[in-house]
């Protein structure tokens, strides 16, 4: 429970607590409220007696092991936003849609982790090739002048790696400490250092960089997407939650560019309007920017392979087992259908 002091601070913003998260129960007492802390089986009888949340197909003594053992009441919650209330209580939602989608959710991030670590290592790959067939670069003036375009870049890259007399590093890894430990700070620093230590943030911004310097067509129409690749990909490394977006209608702020628009013709059956709809929706166009990068920077057959199969077995067929949940909702059963029709374009 709260303390008093705690309670009265928030009173404030009470109304924005409940809108975020009404699946608490709110407790209104003079000046104040606070949300009272629910048992699993508090949580499945509110779900159920004033939400109205359905257990025909999942029971509540399912529900309450799945809360107990596979994922928790305030993240499961958050797929419910794709669905309608009347008088506060949701219409046509069964709880073993919102595991469902909590599950399909998972895979989907797992997935995007496996794609973005073969994105970053072919970053790298065709960044190093390019450099190394550069005669107006030595390895070492395209950091340098990094450093004195973007200061925070340094600085950042000094407090995470390398330390001052003043503080010490912040990344004390031991998987990389000897190759940060041999930088010297007072001598230019080359580029098959830095890219082994920064993040994938950084390298999105160092590749940028150095192709705003060189322009590269090939590379253009990679480095117009990485900025929607690394929000997906963060969102996905910190296990936020993605398919409770799936059903989103609003428009993206995020426009789709004209060759990732393009890259969807290769869609069949599916209208221009259909995938200019579909792409509003930001989780989509974020995972159709991933399979668009990955497919176009990764130069090896035999990994593309691997990939799309596993992609292709790991989540793609896993798609459409429960599918049929969603035939009432649908923004959630449209897009789920368009995400699956580009997987198989991908995946065959």
């Amino acid at each position: 429970m709260l303390l008093l002091e705690e309670k009265e601070k928030q009173s404030t913003s009470c109304t924005t607590l409940i809108e975020y998260n009404d699946f608490f129960v709110d407790d209104y007492r003079s000046s104040f409220c606070y949300r009272e802390k629910l048992t699993i089986k508090e949580q499945v009888d509110y779900m159920s007696d004033e939400k109205g949340i359905k257990f025909n197909i999942t029971n509540k003594k399912d529900a309450m092991n799945f809360l107990s053992n596979n994922n928790y009441f305030f993240k499961l919650k958050s797929y419910a936003k794709a669905y309608h209330k009347k008088d506060g209580k949701y219409t046509d939602l069964e709880f073993a849609y919102l595991i469902e989608l909590s599950v399909l959710d998972s895979l989907f991030r797992k997935e995007i982790l496996k794609l973005v670590v073969d994105i970053e290592h072919f970053l790298k790959v065709k960044l190093l090739k390019d450099l190394t067939n550069n005669e107006c670069e030595d390895g070492y003036g395209i950091i340098t002048e990094l450093f004195e375009k973007d200061s925070n870049f340094k600085d950042r890259f000094i407090k995470n790696n390398i330390g001052t007399d003043n503080y010490k590093k912040i990344n004390n890894n031991y998987y990389t400490n000897s190759l940060s430990n041999s930088i010297d700070i007072n001598k230019p620093i080359s580029i098959w250092k830095v890219i082994e230590l920064i993040s994938f943030s950084e390298l999105v911004k160092l590749i940028e960089f150095y192709y705003e310097k060189y322009q590269n067509e090939h590379m253009n129409k990679i480095t117009e997407c990485l900025f929607s690749v690394r929000q997906i990909r963060n969102a996905a490394a910190h296990n936020n939650c993605l398919l409770n977006n799936i059903g989103y209608t609003k428009p993206s702020p995020i426009k789709p560019t004209h060759r990732l628009l393009s890259e969807l013709s290769k869609i069949k059956g599916v209208s221009s309007y259909v995938k200019r709809k579909r792409m509003s929706n930001q989780v989509i166009h974020d995972f159709v920017s991933v399979l668009y990068v990955f497919d176009n920077i990764v130069t090896s057959e035999k990994v593309k392979h691997y990939t799309y199969n596993n992609l292709k077995d790991n989540f793609s067929q896993r798609l459409y087992k429960h599918i049929d949940y969603f035939e009432k909702n649908a923004d959630v059963y449209s897009n789920l259908n368009f995400l699956k029709k580009v997987l198989d374009t991908y995946c065959g």
